[in-house]
C-alpha cells in the first residue's frame, strides 16, 4: 500500500515590501537664538512626523501630521545646546547634538569653517571625504561651502551620489 500526502501551507500576506526609511538627513538649518529646523525626507510620504529633544532630563516632542516626504519641524528648546532625533512613521534616526545661535555667546566662542571646490568624482570622492573629516574634527558651528559641489547641476544624480 502506497500513501501519498500533500500539505500545503497558507500563509497570509500580511508584511509589506514597502518599508519607509529616512533617506536623506536629519540635518539642521536656521538657527537662531532660540530655535532651530530639522528637516529630513523619507522614500514614502508619511503622515506622524516629530522630533524629539532633549538635554539631561528635560525631554520634548513636536508633532508634525503633514503628509509628505519632505519634513521640517522647528523646535525651540529651552537650552542652548542638546540632542534630538526624528521618527516618521514607524522608522526613526540615530540621535544627533544640536546647538542654538545663543550658545556661541554662553561660550565666547564660534567656529566657522568656510571652504569650496569639493567635487569629487575624479578620485572617487576620496579627497572630498578627506576634507569633511578634517572640518568634522574642528567641530565647528557653521560650514559654508562656496560652491562647485557638483559637476553638472542639473543632474540630480550628481547631488544623490
Amino acid at each position: 500500500m502506497v500513501i501519498i500526502t500533500t500539505a500545503f501551507l497558507l500563509v497570509p500576506a500580511t508584511h509589506s515590501l514597502n518599508t519607509t526609511t529616512i533617506t536623506f538627513g536629519p540635518y539642521t538649518q536656521n538657527v537662531s537664538n532660540d530655535s532651530i529646523t530639522i528637516v529630513w525626507e523619507t522614500s514614502m510620504a508619511t503622515s506622524i512626523n516629530s522630533v524629539k529633544y532633549w538635554n539631561g532630563e528635560e525631554r520634548y516632542t513636536v508633532y508634525d501630521n503633514s503628509t509628505s516626504t519632505h519634513h521640517e519641524i522647528r523646535i525651540s528648546p529651552p537650552f542652548s545646546t542638546g540632542y534630538y532625533s526624528v521618527s516618521s512613521d514607524d522608522v526613526s534616526s540615530n540621535e544627533y547634538r544640536f546647538e542654538l545661535a545663543s550658545h556661541c555667546y554662553e561660550t565666547g566662542e564660534f567656529r566657522c569653517v568656510m571652504y569650496g571646490d569639493s567635487r569629487g568624482h575624479w578620485d572617487n570622492w576620496k579627497h572630498a571625504k578627506e576634507v569633511a573629516n578634517a572640518i568634522n574634527k574642528e567641530k565647528p558651528d557653521i560650514v559654508i561651502h562656496g560652491g562647485d559641489m557638483v559637476g553638472e547641476g542639473a543632474d540630480i544624480g550628481q547631488w544623490n551620489a
